[in-house]
């Protein structure tokens, strides 16, 4: 027999880790491959698995330099002016200062432009769907107290609105007057300007003390003494003039009918 018959007929492979340093060489990683080829396929692999996984965020360990790159890369404008949003169509109301505002937040934010446009747009519809629900509940109770004072009213109605209509005009603070519809109803706040139209009618001034002189106030005095008082009665709900039950209502509606009398003696 010859040396080469001698040899084994299948030689195991020498450990093609012994070329590595230690510190690789005895790495885990590597007890499972088995050869060079192996070690190969696992790092065109991994490459593989790094281009799918795209961009990734910074660590907590990262500063801002590194959050501004990231962000970039998402898609975020360089400027928050360059964050082009669409202007709502036939919507009343939109406040331009808000598109600068939410430019601001959302580049601060780093969003890209295409999700800026879309939260920007899903807040306006929220917005406008707010608002149709808010018009229609107020259309219902303004039917509601229509019907409410045509009840209590009736042929009269008209006469007592138009009184209402008159005393709001001269006296009401619109946003005393929008309050008080909100927190007493419509129909309170109707009511209650139909009393004061009642009291301003010539027809009811008639016989009372003449000029300014039972109160010893001029035009203008009388005029800011009624708008205390319809302050006082808009702020307190238990006001006397707000309550037709209360003992000082009657002779708080004649001081305001003499006080009207002497508002419009000038």
């Amino acid at each position: 027999m010859t040396d080469f018959d001698a040899q084994p007929s299948s030689a195991a492979p020498a450990d093609w880790r012994g070329s590595l340093p230690e510190d690789l060489r005895q790495h885990p990683a590597l007890g499972q491959l088995p050869d060079v080829a192996a070690l190969a396929r696992e790092h065109v692999n991994a490459q593989g698995l790094i281009g799918r996984k795209g961009i990734i965020p910074p660590g907590e360990k990262d500063g801002p330099e590194a959050w501004e790159r990231f962000h970039t890369a998402l898609g975020r404008p360089a400027r928050p002016d360059d964050y082009a949003f669409a202007a709502p169509e036939g919507m009343e109301g939109y406040d331009p200062d808000f598109a600068g505002w939410f430019r601001q937040a959302a580049h601060k934010a780093g969003l890209p432009a295409r999700q800026a446009s879309a939260l920007h747009d899903a807040y306006i519809d929220l917005v406008r769907s707010r608002g149709a629900e808010s018009a229609a509940a107020r259309a219902a109770r303004m039917d509601e107290a229509e019907a409410e004072l045509r009840r209590d009213w009736g042929r009269g109605y008209e006469r007592n609105l138009g009184l209402a209509r008159r005393a709001a005009g001269a006296f009401a603070d619109p946003e005393i007057a929008r309050d008080l519809a909100e927190r007493y109803g419509d129909a309170a706040l109707v009511r209650l300007f139909a009393r004061v139209g009642e009291a301003m009618s010539e027809d009811r001034l008639a016989g009372v003390g003449g000029g300014g002189g039972g109160f010893g106030l001029d035009a203008g005095s009388a005029r800011a003494e009624i708008a205390r008082v319809q302050g006082d009665a808009f702020r307190n709900p238990a006001h006397p003039l707000m309550d037709a039950t209360h003992p000082e209502h009657d002779g708080l509606v004649e001081r305001l009918r003499q006080l009207y009398r002497v508002a419009h003696s000038g």
